[in-house]
């Protein structure tokens, strides 16, 4: 059976491995920890964002939200949404690139469509030292049971940043809309699918979806 199942699927298998071995050219750094397991702050200054690219106070610096993209599969009559959002972080300096990206970057997102609202969760994120940028690959919750292509959805994350720990912290969030037709995953970037089947299986999650 998992002979016949790596057959029929061989090509995407040959891409990911090639994905794999590409990985250290492209300069990038995995990230394990799940940053936006945690709940937003309660005491918190909202910004609120209409457009890219979005600036970021921190610390004595900068960073941009300059993209989200959107990705929905059909399998086995449900539908998964997968999001990536890009971060540029070209204004930082290495040091604070690196604490940025392991433990003071900090995010929630979801989305709503017709009247509901459902958990988008952390799958995995990277960081490409070479173009000074930071992926976050996104999900919907694997709990919800979506029987139908979501034609219009309004994504919101929202980002924040707290080094010194404070009682009331500056939040930034931004909502697009995305209409359908939307994008498949197999109109993904190899590496972007790579890093997403990646996390999904260190989180022991169904990533089939992605190969079928």
């Amino acid at each position: 059976m998992l002979n016949s199942l790596i057959k029929k699927n061989e090509k995407w298998w040959f891409l990911i491995i090639i994905g794999i071995l590409v990985i250290g050219l492209l300069g990038a750094i995995l990230g394990d920890k799940a940053d936006n397991d945690a709940e937003t702050p309660e005491n918190k200054v909202e910004t609120l964002f209409e457009e890219l690219p979005a600036t970021i106070p921190y610390e004595d610096s900068d960073f941009k939200l300059i993209s989200v993209e959107m990705f929905e599969n059909e399998y086995e009559n449900s539908f998964t949404q997968y999001f990536i959002v890009i971060l540029d972080v070209s204004d930082l300096t290495e040091k604070q690139q690196n604490d940025l990206f392991k433990k003071d970057l900090h995010f929630n997102s979801n989305f709503s469509f017709d009247g509901k609202t459902y958990d988008v969760n952390y799958v995995n994120k990277i960081r490409y030292k070479d173009i000074q940028n930071i992926y976050l690959y996104l999900k919907t919750d694997s709990t919800e049971e979506i029987r139908d292509s979501v034609s219009d959805l309004d994504f919101t994350i929202e980002l924040w940043t707290d080094p010194d720990q404070k009682s009331e912290v500056d939040t930034y969030k931004y909502q697009v809309n995305f209409k359908a037709p939307h994008k498949t995953t197999k109109e993904m970037e190899d590496i972007d699918l790579e890093y997403f089947i990646k996390g999904l299986r260190k989180k022991e999650e169904s990533f089939q979806d992605l190969l079928y």
